[in-house]
């Protein structure tokens, strides 16, 4: 009966087609995400067209649709549909005119458009001044936050974050469309060229971020942050609080929930298995202490915010930046690049001039975090075939930690009977 009255109140509030319409758009964005999660591009675009055709003034469904035509290779049409939604909501080149008042010689700007992908932004606008080049990046105000705090506190207050971050020119709101302005230093540099030596840089970098510690920022991180992107920035949220029972109870949920719908083999699954008896039956999570074990953590440090310009690297998009576990930022980049088990253990793992004095319960939730990042990025049937490659071995040295661990607090208990004798 409350129900009904509650329907009865929304539809003299907002009149039958208005209920009508956000009933519709809500079962279509429901339809729109499973088609895109399942990588049915062309159904996706029709659907997320229809919406776009409701809710002409709602930016989600327009970056959605452009999505899906990237992962079709028709770019240009992705960019049109971006293009559109600038027309029929205000002028493109108002965002122009304020993106430029922040550099002194106006007159020898030049700016231009451009669309390049990507979650938690409505494209960039490139700035070309004499001999430089400057980068505008329009976000919606509820994703500016995180990044806000970056470039007033962490940019601001570390310099070895400076050093490896496009500079910072500034921060422009737009109030009454809901957008944030953020502009930087353009780096010119291309994608990087793996090797050893490049990853041991990344790493050195990975370790630059996560030696600022829980301790010194908590307090400035806001309680409320908007938290979006694909499979793998989900996956990786659950690391945040991964020191509680009940994140891993649904973290390994999920990993069977996806393996098995997708008929991985079962000796994929009881390699699993073998994981989730070390972590929950010897409660290895209560080993983990986040004043000790967690840090600044970028968020999204996978090979696209990663640029080389004259032999220095550069991170860029500090937009999904978090406090998290000191090892999740590179559990994600060795997971992405798909760099086999036996490399990571000799160059990362036994490596302390990149991970600094690693602890054992680091090492073991390190790995624990690389195995869900394959799960995640691997296909069915590479990580089916790549077993001795990449889980195994990965499974076997997660065992023999949790020994060492085990044994480590048995010395320990005798330890302290000895001293009460």
């Amino acid at each position: 009966m409350r129900g009904l009255k509650r329907l009865f109140q929304i539809i003299l509030e907002e009149g039958f087609y208005g209920v009508y319409f956000k009933l519709i758009g809500k079962v279509k964005s429901r339809i729109l995400s499973k088609l895109m999660k399942e990588g049915k591009w062309e159904k996706a675009i029709r659907t997320g067209e229809t919406l776009l055709s409701i809710f002409p003034d709602n930016m989600y469904y327009p970056l959605k649709v452009a999505e899906c035509y990237q992962n079709i290779n028709k770019d240009g049409q992705a960019y049109k549909i971006i293009q559109n939604y600038f027309d029929l909501n205000f002028n493109l080149n108002d965002v122009f005119e304020i993106s430029e008042k922040q550099f002194s010689d106006q007159n020898l700007i030049k700016s231009k458009y451009l669309y390049l992908g990507g979650s938690n932004n409505e494209g960039l606008i490139e700035h070309r001044l004499i001999n430089n080049k400057y980068l505008t990046k329009i976000t919606q105000s509820e994703h500016k936050e995180v990044e806000k705090l970056f470039y007033s506190k962490i940019y601001k207050l570390y310099p070895e974050i400076k050093k490896v971050t496009p500079k910072f020119m500034g921060i422009t709101q737009i109030k009454e469309h809901n957008l944030s302005l953020i502009t930087m230093q353009k780096v010119e540099g291309m994608g990087l060229k793996l090797n050893d030596k490049v990853i041991h840089e990344v790493g050195k970098i990975s370790k630059i971020i996560s030696s600022i510690t829980y301790g010194e920022i908590y307090k400035w991180f806001p309680s409320n942050i908007v938290k979006s992107g694909s499979e793998i920035h989900k996956l990786l949220w659950s690391f945040d609080s991964i020191h509680r029972e009940h994140k891993n109870k649904e973290l390994f949920m999920t990993l069977y929930n996806k393996m098995e719908q997708l008929n991985y083999l079962s000796e994929s699954i009881l390699l699993i298995e073998r994981v989730e008896t070390i972590i929950m039956e010897k409660k290895m999570y209560e080993k983990l202490q986040p004043m000790k074990h967690y840090s600044v953590q970028h968020g999204d440090f996978f090979y696209k915010n990663l640029l080389s310009e004259d032999n220095k690297i550069y991170v860029v998009d500090w937009g999904c930046m978090k406090i998290g576990p000191s090892w999740c930022d590179m559990a994600g980049f060795l997971g992405e690049i798909r760099q086999p088990f036996n490399k990571i253990h000799s160059n990362f793992l036994l490596n302390e001039k990149v991970t600094g004095h690693f602890e054992p319960i680091e090492k073991l939730f390190f790995i624990y975090t690389l195995i869900t990042v394959w799960i995640s990025e691997f296909s069915k049937k590479e990580f089916n075939n790549s077993l001795e490659l990449y889980l195994r071995p990965a499974v076997e040295l997660i065992e023999e930690i949790a020994k060492e661990i085990e044994i480590d607090k048995h010395k320990s208990n005798v330890k302290r009977q000895l001293n009460t004798m």
